[in-house]
């Protein structure tokens, strides 16, 4: 899918570094399964020269190499051997930390506009995406998320809580995002829409919410 989708392979390096980026995400992910970790760790931390957020998926190949080999269960012995497996993936977490106080933060260009902080409007973007991606497998799962509701009636008052949770953080506040300047992405018409009034917000949840059920009653491999 990587190498031969055409649209993503040809154009997109030459927009963005996502692609050179993923490149390397997969090379370490594929070395990970190979369970040579040497190589694993190199191309891991030569993804974070691309792109910093990827310490993300590195962390996630920790947890993977940790459930793998020791079906997350450690002993003294285990655990040296397991630190000895993932030492330049450490080297990685450190030298990112080492990166982000000399920078002052993790982006090198416009530094102002990627501040560390902690948002997750993205979640609920890809969420309300998620809805109409995979809407055939929500429709497939609709009699297990019925199901799943009268056993668990309890859910929906977590689903409230992070109806509520959504009113107060869901905000499109990042310039990039701002219709006005950068109308020309289609996504960012879309957020416009979901954040300019009570309404459109709840509005905008319904899917969310929908994908959050059927993420709960899904079953993975």
């Amino acid at each position: 899918q990587y190498f031969f989708f055409p649209l993503i392979f040809v154009f997109l390096f030459v927009l963005y570094n996502d692609i050179f980026s993923l490149l390397l995400l997969m090379l370490s992910f594929l070395f990970v399964l190979n369970k040579k970790y040497l190589f694993a760790g190199l191309f891991g931390f030569l993804s974070l020269l691309v792109c910093q957020n990827n310490i993300v998926w590195l962390g996630f190949f920790c947890l993977y190499i940790l459930g793998e080999e020791y079906k997350f269960n450690l002993s003294f012995q285990s655990l040296t051997d397991y630190l000895q497996k993932i030492f330049l993936f450490i080297l990685s977490f450190m030298a990112l930390a080492v990166f982000v106080l000399i920078n002052k933060g993790f982006a090198l260009a416009s530094p102002s506009l990627n501040p560390l902080v902690f948002r997750q409007e993205n979640v609920f973007f890809m969420l309300f995406l998620y809805f109409f991606f995979f809407l055939p497998e929500i429709i497939f799962n609709l009699p297990k998320i019925f199901n799943f509701l009268k056993k668990h009636p309890y859910s929906l008052l977590l689903l409230t809580g992070i109806f509520v949770y959504y009113l107060i953080f869901f905000k499109i506040d990042h310039w990039n995002n701002n219709p006005i300047y950068f109308n020309y992405f289609l996504r960012n018409r879309l957020l416009e829409f979901a954040t300019a009034d009570l309404t459109h917000k709840t509005i905008f949840f319904i899917p969310i919410a929908i994908s959050l059920l059927s993420l709960m009653v899904a079953s993975f491999y």
